[in-house]
């Protein structure tokens, strides 16, 4: 069980006692040590990691230790219960542990006892070592930093290897020597007598070790120590080595024990503040050391960065953070922390590897950080690798002022900031950090960082949108090339309109032509109502994930979502119809798609107008009649993509800029600014807020109540109609009723106000609620079909219904894709595989009512 360098808190489970080993060092542990952990009676090294093999070490624990880890008499090396806040005796038990031979850790606790002379079993300790690679001291036993007290016993003072005095013992624990205070019995009192009394014959000078001690080799000492001549045996003492010619106070960041006359750095995470260190202190995690020969904690471990405040008070809006506490920065009178950072843990997106800082945050492929003084890591909201993430490239040249290393990497010139320290390129992709002097960058090679760069074709913030001559392919959302660009949906369709006709009109087949739809008129108006239907409720599906899209959700799984974005033209959106941006308009953004979705509709109801104004000259009724028909059948389709559009207007996503200000951008259209740092909206964005303000107006307020107004006035003649379209005065309005039934015409209304709802006013709501919204009013929708039974014929209830429950069924499918952990991957597949099942049934039921319409016809009138 490895649970390392995490921020756990919560008690430990006494389960752990079944497992191999135990790793829970640099938590925030704060419960008692459970007695069970005395059953991993099978650890040791080789198990999990080769030197911790039971560490609890670097935690907030301040029980007492149970007598129970006597038990664990295999163990060798690791037992590291140093750095945390026991206050409880020694265990004696603890001398059963016969077989460790270094490594066995109690220091910097709140231990308040005698040290027991059980302790004095433990003789198979190795001598105190010096470790070339990687350079760190390994010590048998440590107990400095408690609050021991009375005698040391000399069966320990004996011990070959803890022979080093004040390094392991008496250091911080200045009660040794003297009697330990009286003190009530514990409540568990160990099982052998422990040295509470002075031994029979107790010295506070080591006595002789076993075996003679031996001086360190030319592979023990680091470089650039000079090494000592074979004979010369010197012994400096513990804080000092010997230069070639005396023993002189090792320097900071380094430290030697008692039998060295060498002073070698102190490893990673480990530091020596002072001169004349006898060891090395340990960095409470999550701090760290940048380097090896540390004289403070001034980094942050694996899986933190550094902050750049004391109090990080912009990083915790986004992740944890700790800074270290006034007890903490001064230790044994040397400074431990600057008191100038925190330490935060890495964000979700991002890697931290040990000594990351804020600006050096290395993110994941598709996430996105605005600047690189900010830890807000956002996923891309697009298909994966348009995000490429952090690379770190080559080093570039910094100079005071003015540019920066001229144009790097196709991002511009880069210039410095005004406190000197920093160059960013223009367009904000690239932050250059070079050293200062006074204020002042320096002339130097500085590490150049980019960070959240889109891949090629790709732009603007979370890289959403497409650059200049590139286009988004409408099934796979990717940006291409124009130069790639296959013939767009819109242009096959004008294609096959204009030889449909031409083969009509120039083939003889005109005649032919109106003489079928004379004699089937009902079947053919039937078939058009129920494609018009179909439409409807594709329309619906398509917007929902449209709308998804935009809140930065999840789509329809597949195979589902290939299917809803390869109809995503009919919509009405002439962008997805036409490849606009290869087609002359390069520069095209989101204001010319507000303005063609705007100016269609605003023509339309103004041809509309028109109509009605010729309503009283003698020989228009043709030209009204097929004006309005259109006109209407138009504004019909494409409503709700207009609304859709005009309502993504007022939506605006903000980016922490890491410095208290944040920049807005619209969510619809990226590359657009539209709230400065300052919160200022930005001029060209305030015009768009004012046209898309009364453009809700005209379209999806003015739209609906005109056709209520033109529905209400005709109303006694419509519900008076023996057929479905009426009297020929009622033809143009006759695609809005003809589908229902005589008393029932208001469901048109209903059904333009659902769909208005299940696309741009969902875009109202938050992320949470859009989802719930629309299964709501789906809901009523369908118990509403089933209830009243609107439409002109039984067939088209059912149809109706069919298309209902799809909708409901699809909804439920986007619940589950954004369902999170909470529901598997398959899952989600096995939802998107139902949406899609669905949908090919209601397809299947819509092509059998169809035949079985015409076969109707056909029986009808065999001889037609």
């Amino acid at each position: 069980v490895d649970l390392a360098w995490n921020l756990l808190s919560s008690v430990i489970p006494t389960e752990l006692g079944r497992a191999a080993s135990v790793t829970l060092r640099s938590n925030l542990l704060s419960s008692t040590i459970p007695t069970q952990l005395g059953e991993l009676d099978q650890i040791q090294p080789g198990r999990a990691r080769l030197s911790n093999p039971f560490s609890l070490a670097s935690n907030k624990l301040s029980s007492t230790i149970p007598t129970e880890l006597g038990r664990l008499t295999k163990m060798t090396t690791g037992f590291y219960f140093h750095s945390n806040k026991l206050s409880s005796a020694i265990p004696s038990q603890l001398g059963q542990l016969t077989k460790m031979t270094r490594l066995f850790y109690l220091h910097s606790n709140k231990l308040f006892s005698a040290i027991p002379t059980q302790l004095g079993r433990l003789t198979e300790m190795a001598e105190y070592e010096y470790s070339a690679s990687p350079g760190t001291w390994y010590a048998p036993l440590l107990l400095y930093s408690n609050n021991l007290c009375g005698t040391i016993p000399s069966e320990v003072t004996a011990l070959s290897g803890v022979n080093m005095g004040a390094l392991v013992l008496t250091s911080g624990n200045e009660l040794l020597g003297s009697p330990c205070p009286t003190m009530a019995p514990t409540a568990a009192p160990t099982a052998e007598p422990t040295t509470a009394e002075p031994t029979p014959a107790p010295t506070m000078t080591p006595g002789p070790t076993p075996a003679p001690a031996v001086s360190p080799t030319v592979s023990a000492q680091p470089v650039g120590i000079p090494t000592p001549k074979p004979t010369d045996t010197v012994r400096c003492g513990a804080g000092k080595g010997f230069n070639g010619t005396q023993c002189a106070p090792c320097p900071m960041g380094k430290a030697s024990g008692v039998n060295s006359n060498v002073c070698g750095d102190c490893e990673q995470s480990t530091f020596a503040s002072k001169p004349g260190s006898a060891f090395c202190s340990v960095c409470t995690p999550p701090w760290s050391t940048r380097s090896t020969a540390a004289t403070n904690c001034d980094a942050a471990e694996e899986g933190f960065y550094l902050a750049d405040s004391v109090d990080a008070k912009r990083d915790r809006e986004y992740v944890n953070c700790e800074k270290a506490s006034d007890s903490e920065t001064v230790y044994n009178g040397s400074t431990v922390y600057d008191g100038m950072h925190a330490v935060c843990s890495c964000p979700l997106g991002a890697t931290c590897g040990g000594g990351t800082t804020l600006e050096s945050l290395w993110l994941k492929e598709d996430y996105y950080r605005h600047t690189a003084l900010t830890p807000e890591v956002l996923r891309c909201p697009g298909e994966s690798g348009e995000c490429r993430g952090r690379r770190i490239s080559t080093a570039v040249n910094c100079s005071t002022g003015g540019s920066v290393g001229g144009s790097v990497g196709g991002y511009g010139n880069l210039t410095t900031h005004s406190d000197g320290n920093a160059a960013v390129a223009s367009g904000g992709h690239v932050t250059v950090k070079c050293p200062s002097s006074g204020g002042n960058a320096t002339a130097s090679l500085c590490t150049r960082f980019e960070y959240s760069t889109c891949a090629v074709g790709y732009t603007a913030p979370l890289c959403s949108r497409c650059s200049p001559n590139y286009y988004r392919d409408a099934i796979t959302r990717r940006c291409l090339h124009c130069a790639s660009a296959a013939t767009s949906i819109g242009a096959i369709l004008v294609a096959v309109g204009v030889i449909v006709n031409l083969i009509i009109y120039t083939g003889g087949l005109r005649e032919s032509a109106r003489r079928f739809e004379k004699r089937n008129t009902d079947s053919i108006m039937l078939t058009q109502t129920w494609g018009t239907m179909l439409l409807v409720t594709y329309q619906v599906l398509v917007n929902l994930a449209i709308v998804q899209r935009q809140a930065g959700a999840k789509e329809y799984p597949e195979p589902m979502r290939s299917v809803v974005r390869s109809i995503e033209f009919i919509t009405g959106d002439i962008f997805s119809l036409f490849n606009i941006g290869c087609n002359g308009l390069t520069s095209a953004d989101f204001v010319t798609t507000l303005m063609f979705a705007t100016m269609v509709p605003n023509f339309l109801v103004t041809l509309s107008i028109i109509a009605a104004a010729f309503a009283g000259h003698e020989g228009s009724s043709w030209f009204r009649r097929l004006l309005l028909k259109n006109v209407f059948m138009i504004l019909h389709i494409i409503l709700p993509n207009s609304s859709t559009t005009i309502a993504s207007a007022f939506l605006v996503t903000y980016f922490d800029n890491g410095d208290g200000t944040r920049d807005g951008f619209m969510s619809v259209d990226m590359s657009i600014p539209a709230v400065c740092a300052r919160g200022v909206l930005h001029r060209r964005y305030r015009w768009i807020r004012t046209y898309a303000a009364l453009q809700v107006v005209l379209v999806p307020i003015g739209c609906p109540v005109l056709l209520l107004i033109l529905l209400w006035v005709h109303r006694r003649r419509i519900e008076a109609r023996r057929t479905r379209r009426g009297s020929p005065d009622l033809k143009a309005l006759a695609f809005f009723f003809r589908l229902y039934d005589k008393k029932t015409w208001w469901m048109s209304l209903v059904d333009a106000v659902r769909r208005l709802v299940l696309s741009s006013l969902l875009l109202v709501l938050d992320r949470a609620n859009q989802l719930l919204a629309a299964l709501g009013v789906s809901i009523v929708y369908v118990l509403m079909l089933r209830e009243i039974g609107p439409h002109w014929d039984a067939a088209s209830d059912v149809l109706s219904y069919a298309c209902g429950l799809l909708i409901i069924v699809c909804i439920l499918t986007l619940v589950f894709a954004n369902a999170g952990e909470s529901l598997t991957e398959s899952g989600k597949a096995a939802a998107g595989v139902g949406c899609f099942v669905v949908n090919i049934g209601v397809l299947v039921l819509a092509i059998w009512l169809v035949v079985a319409r015409w076969r109707k016809k056909r029986a009808v009138a065999p001889g037609a």
